[in-house]
């Protein structure tokens, strides 16, 4: 009998000083016990675990919870963000002895999802050309490995800007560059959705056309050249 207070003493301890926000929860949401850390998710006067959750939202976490009290799942993890500047993650278990009660856990994530932002938006910027926005040679190289694994269908095409070298030589780089920037803005009128066009050297450029023939293929090409051809003549 001692042993079992203890072991509920040490229960009530870890459930009270526990970093991590808990509550007990009932399947309509009220919360029926919580410990110091919730106060990071919920006011002091909030009686429902729904208000840690942006509204639109609310109704996931019934359908999770409600799923969990049935039986269909054995636990649940949501992730909920608050505009850009906090995420928050619940999961929930349910109560022993069938009473239809959770126990839930919140996390605030946001500091995780801060980093993966960072990580994703690295990777952005390190697979994209400075000068025109496209995707540069590396990200290419990897969206064609990806492809070739899974022996994706589509058509390839290559193109080099004729008489490039004589526009930087006559009217200097700044005008070479405008060059190219020009050429991205008419090529893309001529892409489809789906169409990747990235500028792989310094006047070249690949277009991956997914699940295209090559007769579609050579129809796209013809469409840029005739694009670019109009454009030149109205200079």
């Amino acid at each position: 009998m001692m042993e079992q207070s203890r072991s509920g003493q040490t229960v009530h301890f870890m459930f009270e000083n526990s970093p991590i926000g808990m509550c007990s929860v009932s399947i309509d949401g009220t919360v029926i016990r919580r410990n110091a850390a919730c106060d990071d998710f919920l006011a002091p006067d909030s009686s429902s675990i729904f208000a840690a959750v942006p509204g639109e939202r609310r109704g996931e976490l019934l359908e999770a919870m409600r799923a969990v009290v049935a039986g269909s799942a054995r636990a649940f993890k949501c992730g909920f963000d608050w505009g850009s500047d906090r995420a928050v993650e619940i999961s929930g278990l349910p109560m022993l002895g069938g009473s239809g009660e959770l126990m839930l856990h919140l996390v605030d994530v946001s500091d995780r999802r801060r980093r993966e932002r960072e990580l994703r938006d690295a990777r952005d910027a390190a697979e994209h050309d400075a000068l025109t926005g496209l995707q540069n040679v590396r990200k290419f190289h990897r969206v064609l490995d990806e492809r070739l694994k899974s022996r994706a269908f589509g058509t390839l095409l290559m193109i080099d800007l004729d008489g490039f070298k004589a526009v930087n030589d006559t009217h200097g780089h700044a005008a070479g560059d405008a060059c190219l920037r020009h050429f991205t803005l008419m090529a893309q009128t001529r892409l489809r959705p789906g169409d990747m066009l990235a500028r792989t050297g310094g006047d070249e450029f690949c277009v991956v056309l997914p699940a295209s023939t090559l007769r579609e293929g050579a129809m796209i090409a013809r469409r840029i050249v005739s694009v670019c051809r109009e454009d030149a003549a109205q200079c």
